[in-house]
């Protein structure tokens, strides 16, 4: 009977911290939209990053990264402008845990538009929405997204879904925003992520998103591994031509993922050499 009542007042502090979290997420989402209304899109931006950095450590997202003492933090070089920012794409959280590292705005599928609070925020930030399903609207948005280089910090998911891979896949990675960073002349970041229970924390398939999103939420958070490394100037390449520019990005990222994986394994799996991990929160 003890252990009955400790299960049922286990599972109903996840119900309490599930709908306190989800109404701290409604909350914030709602405040970055009637704030964007009264900034532009720059400072809405710097809002939207500081609103994201709030909810990771809300949510308990932690943000961890190898410290390497040679060098500065990469997020120190990388400006608000000029910089196609290139990642792995494992779930929904993706988006909030790059946006609280990074200022920037993103490419996403036409379908985010449309959703409830999200897609009107998304509008204000200035997301360049994609129709995945047509040719012509796919290479129109590689001239926009050449143009907003020049202005802004633009976030893609080369591979243009979700995978519970450690890796991106090569099948599905996209060539075309090579393209349009080398023709403005911009700077290429590459983050490869990885999280602590990567199989249920990926948002695959026919997975539905409200109960996914509820699981997590009920949670206690999770540790997401980052290794980032940033390319200052792409006409270094230009002797190569662009699907041969696009698969050196995407054998770099698939590097960062494999050591961001290796982080989560070895602190994660191997006490004894956890200590020996200098790890530090990126935010």
């Amino acid at each position: 009977m003890l252990h009955f009542k400790k299960q049922s007042a286990g599972k109903d502090m996840k119900v309490i911290r599930g709908v306190a979290k989800l109404i701290f997420l409604a909350g914030c989402s709602l405040l970055l939209l009637i704030v964007s209304f009264l900034l532009t899109k720059r400072f809405t931006r710097i809002w939207f990053q500081m609103i994201n950095r709030l909810l990771c450590k809300s949510l308990g997202v932690r943000i961890l990264h190898t410290l390497d003492k040679s060098k500065s933090s990469p997020l120190e070089s990388i400006g608000t402008s000029g910089t196609l920012i290139m990642a792995n794409h494992v779930s929904y959280l993706d988006a909030v845990v790059l946006s609280a590292l990074f200022p920037c705005t993103f490419v996403a599928k036409s379908e985010v538009g449309s959703w409830p609070l999200v897609g009107a925020l998304s509008r204000r930030l200035g997301v360049l929405f994609l129709k995945r399903a047509s040719l012509s609207h796919r290479v129109s948005l590689v001239k926009r997204l050449k143009t907003r280089l020049s202005q802004d910090s633009v976030l893609v998911f080369p591979e243009g879904t979700t995978t519970d891979e450690t890796t991106p896949q090569q099948h599905n990675w996209k060539h075309g925003q090579i393209w349009s960073a080398a023709q403005a002349k911009a700077k290429v970041t590459l983050v490869g992520i990885h999280y602590e229970n990567q199989r249920s924390m990926a948002w695959i398939g026919d997975t539905k998103l409200v109960p996914h999103l509820w699981n997590f939420l009920c949670g206690s958070g999770v540790n997401v591994y980052v290794s980032i490394m940033e390319f200052e100037n792409i006409e270094l390449l230009s002797s190569l031509n662009n699907r041969e520019k696009s698969n050196f990005f995407f054998k770099k990222l698939c590097l960062l993922c494999e050591n961001s994986q290796s982080e989560a394994y070895l602190c994660q799996s191997n006490p004894v050499q956890r200590s020996q991990v200098q790890l530090h929160s990126l935010i």
